[in-house]
């Protein structure tokens, strides 16, 4: 039954239209306990969350029937997408929902310290009239960490005030920041230069903490601090020692390291603009975000595919269905591949020669076949097994626009390389064309023995017989000549598994050099 789970807040009209409209329930249980939310999650099939629920190794394996995960909004560090990926679970976000809504926080924030509002309103509902002055937007220097969606929002804003923008992001091009009117700068370039500094970058290991004493010690301009973004980017500790000593102007904060947090003396502080994660807080974004993942499940469902998957290799997954026959192949060489090696692989590399727009999935296939025997493999845990186990994966992309495409694999370990080709003959119709310098053109289907041996008179004789003895019918049979070897390699179908009894039998053959049987 495809029910989903929603444990944080969403938008109620969005959610009776969506059922309204493609009959799928959705059942909103918040303020789970950890405890609560063990249990519940046992019967659904999807999880939709806000970032109040924290999606944990612990919930997930408790997800049994889990198929999706989804963050109604940008960021997805409550969610363990580690566990999610190993479990072959999609963890999918709605990263333009919310955009606007948070940019547009960000500058509420910077001009409510620039003018001291919510100083001023407290001091005036307490009966006093104090008049402190604060500070233009125009002509200041704003540096904006972080430039994508949200910092590209937050920089149009910024130039509409008359603000000069630096921008860091190691993707952002000169051409780009050109046409924004922006220009591109180091972090040390902002450090020095900025007035304001916002920070719209995702929370990971490279910028947990990345603003901290060392950071302030380099700030020249004593700039205002806004982060709208995560709240483990900036050092608490540090943040409070910079406030009261001067090294920053103020700070505007509306994430903070655990929520809701807990009153330390930043709380007290005159020169911090502190509010409760208000920077998706709109009825526009709520509506945004909560259709968007909705939507997405509802792909799923249908089509089995997602646009924005965050935990997926595959930028595409409609391509999933749209190549199945190649990816059938592709897992299919995998198979074969794994049952060839004989040694652990230091390095596969993954090869195509056709009309494909992404390597990919094509890539992802080959090492879920590969591995299947031996692991719990799929399409988004596959690449971090490779890693964890030092396998280096090449992958090399040649469009071309020839008759048919062709697939080719190269498994390397220490003393061996092994070397298969495959291709699309026809739409229905994969075929292995080459192992190892051996031409053929076979179908990967059924019970297969392939067998290398002696290129000699007699060995092809007695194979048949003893299969004949054995009982075993043969469907199909195969023979490839090599003449860079003195080897010879037979491709068999046969009509049932072959027994340990009857690979052993084959084995002792004079002339044969070695036996293996895949079952595709």
């Amino acid at each position: 039954m495809n029910t989903i789970l929603a444990t944080d807040p969403v938008n109620e009209k969005v959610v009776r239209d969506f059922t309204e409209k493609t009959g799928i329930e959705i059942h909103q249980k918040t303020s789970l306990t950890e405890e609560e939310l063990l249990k519940e999650i046992a019967n659904y099939k999807f999880l939709v969350v806000r970032s109040g629920t924290q999606v944990t190794k612990k919930v997930i394996e408790a997800g049994k029937k889990l198929k999706i995960i989804a963050r109604a909004g940008v960021g997805v560090d409550n969610v363990d997408t580690k566990a999610a990926s190993s479990a072959g679970i999609l963890v999918i976000n709605a990263p333009d929902g919310n955009t606007v809504s948070a940019a547009e926080h960000t500058l509420a924030l910077i001009l409510s310290s620039a003018r001291n509002i919510p100083q001023a309103h407290q001091s005036l509902v307490s009966g006093k009239w104090e008049r402190k002055n604060g500070f233009e937007l125009n002509e200041k220097t704003i540096g904006i960490v972080g430039f994508g969606k949200i910092g590209r929002e937050v920089a149009k804003r910024s130039l509409s005030f008359g603000m000069k923008v630096l921008a860091f992001d190691p993707f952002l091009s000169l051409e780009v920041a050109e046409k924004l009117k922006v220009k591109p700068a180091t972090l040390e370039e902002i450090w020095e230069n900025a007035e304001i500094i916002t920070l719209h970058v995702p929370q990971n290991k490279q910028t947990e903490g990345m603003i901290n004493k060392e950071t302030f010690a380099k700030l020249r301009k004593k700039p205002l601090l806004v982060n709208c973004a995560r709240g483990k980017l900036i050092n608490q500790n540090d943040l409070i020692e910079a406030l009261k000593t001067g090294k920053i102007r103020g700070v505007a904060l509306d994430v903070f390291p655990t929520e809701p947090p807990e009153p330390t003396e930043l709380f007290t502080l005159p020169n911090a603009v502190l509010t409760p994660h208000l920077g998706a807080s709109t009825v526009e974004a709520s509506k945004n975000v909560t259709a968007s993942v909705l939507d997405e499940i509802a792909l799923y469902v249908k089509t089995g595919s997602v646009l924005n998957a965050v935990n997926s290799p595959i930028s595409d997954l409609t391509l999933l269905t749209s190549l199945k026959t190649l990816l059938s192949l592709s897992e299919n060489i995998g198979v074969l591949g794994n049952k060839l090696s004989e040694k652990f692989p230091k390095r596969l590399k993954v090869s195509y020669f056709g009309k494909v727009s992404e390597l990919k999935p094509i890539a992802c296939a080959f090492l879920v076949g590969f591995f299947k025997e031996t692991n719990d493999v799929n399409y988004f845990n596959v690449f971090p097994l490779c890693s964890e186990k030092g396998i280096e994966i090449v992958e090399e992309l040649v469009q071309t626009t020839g008759n048919f495409d062709v697939l080719r694999v190269e498994i390397e370990s220490e003393d061996e390389k092994i070397v298969i080709e495959g291709s699309l003959l026809t739409e229905d119709h994969p075929k292995i064309l080459r192992i190892n310098g051996f031409e053929f053109e076979f179908e990967p289907k059924g019970e297969i023995v392939l067998i290398e041996n002696s290129d000699i008179p007699g060995v092809i004789g007695k194979i048949g017989m003893t299969l004949a003895e054995k009982n075993v019918n043969i469907a199909e049979f195969r023979l490839a000549r090599n003449p860079n070897s003195p080897n010879a390699m037979a491709v068999l179908k046969i009509d049932s598994e072959a027994n340990t009894e009857i690979l052993e039998a084959l084995k002792k053959i004079n002339g044969v050099k070695s036996v293996k049987q895949i079952k595709f």
